[in-house]
C-alpha cells in the first residue's frame, strides 16, 4: 500500500481533497468472464495487458507466490473476481464429489448412501434471493459477447458444475473446511482459457453438527443481506476520524455467488450445504504490516459498522490480503497495493435483524417503546465499540506513532 501514500504521511487537509476529487465509481475488477455462442468454440478474447493509471505494477514474484500457493490441480484457472448477472445466475447446481468432501463421517455409511464418482449430486439455491443486493447494479458492464446469445438467454433452469476435491483444502476452521473449487457456469457464461472453468471458494460444513450448520446457514444469511457496495472496489479514497492517512475504499467483503442445499435432502441428510465465495488470498500476519495497511483494515471493519453489520469473530486468520489492483490481469497485481478482505459471519449481526427480534420479545407499552429502543442503541453502539477495540489489538495499532512499522 505505500505506494498509494507518501512516506511522511503529510497528506493534504481532507476538505482540499475533497474539492479536487471527482465523483466516486465504482472500479471493476479484470475480467475473465465472456458470452460465448453455443456454435463458437472460441474461448480466447480481450487484451491482458492493460495498465492502471497509465502505470504498469510490476509483480511482486516472491510475495506473490507466497500468498497463492499451489494447493492443488485447479490452480491454472482464473480466479471469479466478478459479479455473475444475474439473468444467467445458476438455479441448479451440479456437485461433482469423488472425495465425498459433502458426506459425513466416512466410513459409517453404506455403499447405497455413498456417492459414486460418475454421479453428481443435485443442489439447489437457497440464496441470493431474487431481491438480493447484490444483483441491484442495473448499469454494470455484461461480458464480452462472441456470437449470437439471443437463442441461450431463454434457458429455462441454469446450471453450473462445481468440482470438489480434497486436494483443494485451503483453509479450515472450528465449523468448517474451505476448498479452492473448479466452477462451470450456465451458457453462455464462460471463462477465457481452454476449459472454460473459475474457481470461487466453497465453504462446507465440517460435521453433520447442529451448530455447523446453523452458522453456515446464518453466515449465508448475512451475505445475502450484505449490500452491493461493500463487495467492490471504488475510486477515491476516505479519511477517518482520528486519523491523517486516507484509505481506499476499496470491497469490505469477498463476492458472494450462492448458497446451495441438496434438491433431495430426505436422500442426503448428512450433505453439506455449500457457500460460494470469491477467493481473497491469505490470513494478514499484522506484525509484518505498515501502519496505512492497519489503518485500512481497520476502515474495512468501521464501514461494516456503518452499513449495520458486526462480525462478531474478529482475528487475523479472519482478515485475508491478496495482491492488487484487481482491475488489473493476475501478472501484474502485486503485494505493494494488497487488497484486504473481512471473512467468517457464522457469527454475524445484522442490526435490523437483531433490533427486531429484541422488540418482539419485549412487551411493553407504547410509552415504553422510545425508551427500550434507546436502551437496545446503547447495547448495539457497545458492540460495535467492543468489536473496534478488537480490532485495533488484533491489528496491533500503535497510534501515537506514524512510523512505517511498529
Amino acid at each position: 500500500m505505500m505506494p498509494e501514500f507518501q512516506e511522511n504521511y503529510d497528506v493534504q487537509p481532507a476538505d482540499v481533497l475533497e474539492k479536487e476529487e471527482k465523483d466516486p465509481h465504482v472500479i471493476p475488477p479484470y475480467s475473465v468472464l465472456i458470452f460465448l455462442d453455443k456454435h463458437d468454440g472460441n474461448s480466447e478474447a480481450g487484451n491482458d495487458d492493460r495498465i492502471l493509471d497509465g502505470k504498469e505494477s510490476q509483480c511482486d514474484e516472491d510475495k506473490t507466490q507466497e500468498t497463492v500457493a499451489s494447493k492443488g490441480p485447479v490452480n491454472d484457472l482464473p480466479k471469479l473476481e466478478e459479479f455473475i448477472p444475474q439473468e444467467y445466475f445458476p438455479e441448479i447446481l451440479f456437485v461433482h464429489d469423488p472425495d465425498d468432501l459433502t458426506l459425513y463421517s466416512e466410513g459409517s455409511f453404506p455403499k447405497s448412501a455413498r456417492s459414486d464418482d460418475t454421479i453428481p449430486v443435485r443442489y439447489k439455491c437457497i440464496y441470493p434471493t431474487e431481491g438480493s443486493l447484490i444483483f441491484e447494479n442495473k448499469d454494470e458492464k455484461p461480458p464480452e459477447e462472441i456470437g449470437d446469445i439471443d437463442s441461450l438467454k431463454e434457458n429455462a433452469t441454469r446450471t453450473a458444475h462445481l468440482h470438489l476435491s480434497a486436494q483443494s483444502n485451503i483453509g479450515q476452521g472450528n465449523h468448517s473446511l474451505v476448498y479452492r473449487t473448479a466452477l462451470s457456469l450456465p451458457p453462455p457464461l464462460r471463462a477465457r482459457g481452454p476449459t472454460g472453468q473459475v474457481t470461487v471458494a466453497a465453504k462446507l460444513m465440517k460435521s453433520c453438527d447442529r451448530d455447523c450448520r446453523r452458522m453456515l446457514e446464518r453466515e449465508a444469511w448475512i451475505y445475502d443481506q450484505f449490500p452491493r457496495h461493500l463487495m467492490e472496489d471504488w475510486s477515491g479514497y476516505n479519511y477517518l476520524p482520528g486519523f491523517r492517512c486516507p484509505t481506499p475504499v476499496d470491497a469490505v467483503v469477498p463476492k458472494f455467488y450462492a448458497y446451495y442445499v441438496p434438491e433431495d435432502e430426505k436422500l442426503y441428510p448428512q450433505r453439506s450445504a455449500i457457500l460460494l465465495l470469491e477467493e481473497c488470498g491469505v490470513p494478514i500476519e499484522p506484525e509484518e504490516m505498515y501502519i496505512p495497511e492497519r489503518i485500512q483494515c481497520n476502515s474495512q471493519f468501521l464501514r461494516l459498522h456503518w452499513a449495520g453489520f458486526l462480525q462478531n469473530s474478529v482475528a487475523a486468520r479472519n482478515i485475508l490480503v491478496q495482491p492488487g489492483p484487481l482491475a488489473l490481469p493476475p501478472r501484474y497485481r502485486s503485494l505493494s497495493y494488497p487488497r484486504f478482505r473481512i471473512i467468517d459471519f457464522g457469527r454475524g449481526e445484522e442490526r435490523l435483524d437483531w433490533f427486531d427480534k429484541r422488540t418482539r420479545r419485549s412487551s411493553t407499552t407504547a410509552d415504553d417503546d422510545g425508551a427500550e429502543r434507546e436502551r437496545l442503541w446503547e447495547r448495539w453502539e457497545k458492540k460495535e465499540d467492543d468489536e473496534q477495540r478488537l480490532v485495533k489489538k488484533t491489528l496491533k495499532m500503535d497510534l501515537s506513532c506514524y512510523s512505517k512499522k511498529t
